[in-house]
């Protein structure tokens, strides 16, 4: 599972970006961002951490007078983790709401569902979670790590001070398929052994 943390620096460069692409926009009118995450459907700790980081960057950016006089304006839809949810919420966001950029979602599937959605707007999509890897386009800007990034350093420093024999759990989504995937061939290369592989449903109590 993906520890999801939105960071504040990524919300602050794009309402930026935002400002100046749209110098005419009325005074104090809005600087409105759509957030896709998940607040029910089993990842909601996850939702809730990045809602945590998104309001403390709109309130530290209002607190000091907006972007160019605009207030940010963060939308929140659930996605229920689940892509049908998905994009229910993202087509709300941009075609009701009109925001400028959209942020989210947490889980893979979503974001494979959310992308084509932005792109065909026009609308930014700010992905700022480690994921697989694989995407890329002129709205799409991904701001975490991919695999080789976190593992070519991970498993090495795992084989000099603990051991080279790993069990790999996870999810059965997207990402820890693709994860382990990679993973497989560079424990391997390192002299490891894999013992075993299983993936959860998310409803198991005892492991």
């Amino acid at each position: 599972m993906k520890t999801k943390i939105f960071p504040l620096l990524a919300l602050s460069l794009m309402v930026s970006c935002t400002s100046a692409l749209q110098p005419a926009r009325k005074a104090a009118t809005p600087i409105k961002i759509g957030a896709v995450l998940p607040f029910s459907g089993g990842v909601e700790l996850y939702g809730q951490q990045a809602k945590l980081g998104l309001d403390l960057a709109a309130k530290e950016i209002n607190a000091s007078g907006g972007i160019l006089g605009h207030p940010v304006e963060i939308l929140y839809e659930d996605d229920k983790t689940r892509p049908a949810g998905a994009m229910k919420a993202v087509r709300k966001l941009i075609e009701r709401d009109r925001v400028f950029a959209v942020f989210g979602p947490i889980t893979s599937q979503n974001l494979n569902i959310l992308k084509p959605f932005t792109e065909k707007h026009k609308v930014p999509l700010i992905y700022p979670t480690n994921y697989e890897g694989g995407l890329c386009g002129r709205y799409f800007f991904s701001l975490s790590t991919v695999p080789n990034q976190e593992l070519d350093a991970l498993f090495p420093y795992l084989n000099r001070h603990f051991g080279d024999t790993y069990f790999l759990l996870g999810a059965d989504r997207v990402w820890p398929h693709k994860m382990f995937a990679f993973a497989a061939p560079l424990i391997t290369r390192l002299g490891g052994r894999i013992v075993g592989t299983e993936y959860t449903l998310g409803t198991e109590k005892d492991f």
